[in-house]
């Protein structure tokens, strides 16, 4: 092989190599917030009176000058999650999905320190405990109620949590 032709498949395979780690869960994207979620694919900003496409999730807010009513939360970072991911709380759950807790980001609306905005939501195993405004999918039921401090409405003795167990 001449070298011209080595030179150019030695570029080849690293431009190859460079877009196969663009997205991976480790790389770094200066541009979103540092709690901003890591595994989604098929990232995109949308503005924020732009609908959420069936399947996706708001990952955060931003800001673009592309968008009407210019101001930090004008657009929303949208992407199909992967398991676990956590998701801005206005989001729609997909569907065959389970919401396991919820947390804090002030990169979605709705942020204070006293409530949560943000929730993980997860592809679920043979049983899993989920937050009880869960949706539960059609092969699973319920059998068991509890509690948690990371799903709304704490308190001990007060149910918010519930088990499912595929059937």
């Amino acid at each position: 092989m001449s070298l011209p032709t080595r030179l150019a498949c030695a570029l080849a395979a690293t431009v190859l190599l460079a877009a196969a780690c663009d997205r991976s869960p480790t790389s770094a994207d200066r541009s979103r917030p540092a709690d901003a979620p890591l595994l989604a694919t098929n990232v995109s900003v949308v503005c924020s009176l732009q609908s959420v496409p069936t399947g996706y999730v708001i990952l955060y807010y931003t800001s673009s000058s592309g968008c009407p009513y210019y101001s930090s939360t004008n657009a929303k970072v949208i992407g199909l999650p992967s398991s676990p991911e956590t998701a801005c709380s206005n989001s729609s759950v997909p569907s065959g999905w389970v919401v396991t807790s919820y947390g804090q980001n002030p990169s979605c609306l709705y942020y204070s320190a006293l409530s949560f905005n943000t929730f993980t939501i997860r592809i679920p195993g043979y049983q899993e405990t989920v937050c009880y405004n869960s949706p539960v999918p059609s092969n699973y039921q319920v059998i068991y109620y509890g509690w948690s401090g990371s799903c709304p409405n704490y308190s001990t003795g007060t149910n918010n949590t519930k088990t499912i167990q595929r059937i």
